[in-house]
């Protein structure tokens, strides 16, 4: 198999909550040649799911996902952690440690969507 679109898709951290919406995740997509199809942002998992289904191309598409993790560390954030949002904290790019979160209370979702099948 051929793969025909590389798509990278770097998903919010909040998806729902008291917030009035989610935050943006990053998508973008790639052909075969590295030439850029599609770069922007999408909000919410349903938004996003709906755009991977437009770009992906049947078949013959890798999908990266970086999504957040919930880490049980009672110490708190490690030093490179605490040195990347030093460094990126600007471009809003930082480990976001919230320890009342719990890796209990988190679930991963797999399934099909608009035709495009996920194995999380």
């Amino acid at each position: 198999m051929r793969i025909e679109r590389f798509i990278g898709i770097d998903l919010a951290w909040a998806q729902s909550g008291a917030r009035t919406q989610p935050n943006e995740t990053g998508v973008a997509a790639i052909d075969a040649h590295g030439v850029v199809i599609e770069c922007g942002w999408t909000r919410g998992l349903d938004e996003t799911m709906s755009w991977l289904a437009r770009a992906a191309v049947d078949g013959s598409t890798l999908a990266f996902v970086d999504a957040p993790l919930v880490v049980d560390n009672p110490a708190g954030q490690r030093p490179c952690e605490r040195e990347v949002g030093r460094r990126y904290g600007r471009w809003k790019v930082s480990e976001q440690y919230q320890p009342e979160l719990s890796p209990t209370g988190r679930s991963a979702a797999a399934g099909t969507a608009g035709g495009v099948g996920l194995v999380l």
